[in-house]
């Protein structure tokens, strides 16, 4: 395997393990601010809602951007959204965050797919799948 492959699942690995954490952290900090239950049930719906948003909205900016450029821009981005956290006890502005944080994470996972897709031949796509589906 590639080593830019390899490299590539690493990091969705890495992705995936720190989306799951943040799916705990975030509402045990959230309870800890004294948000409602509903509030809370909320930030996890707008995740999901920013997720959306980013499958619709983020191809285009991928297309034009490349993968190296999008994928750093919303790791980025998504690393700000996350520390932003600790800034604020505003319900809404960690509304406006899980909404952030899930176009991002929409986006990184789109593009790293795309580029598995893109360095995979018609021999090796299957391969290179199951083991991007391992890595998840």
């Amino acid at each position: 395997m590639d080593r830019s492959v390899i490299s590539l699942l690493a990091s969705i690995f890495l992705l995936e393990t720190g989306s799951g954490l943040l799916g705990i952290v975030i509402p045990v900090r959230a309870e800890n601010a004294g948000f409602h239950t509903e509030a809370i049930g909320v930030l996890g719906t707008l995740h999901y809602v920013g997720f959306v948003v980013g499958c619709i909205k983020l191809p285009d900016l991928i297309r034009r951007s490349g993968h190296v450029r999008s994928f750093a821009a919303l790791a980025a981005f998504a690393a700000c959204a996350v520390l932003a956290f600790a800034l604020t006890s505003s319900q809404v502005a960690w509304m406006a965050l899980r909404v952030a944080l899930g176009i991002c994470f929409a986006g990184m996972f789109m593009v790293t797919e795309s580029w598995l897709n893109d360095r995979s031949t018609s021999d090796t796509r299957g391969r290179l799948l199951g083991n991007y589906m391992a890595a998840t």
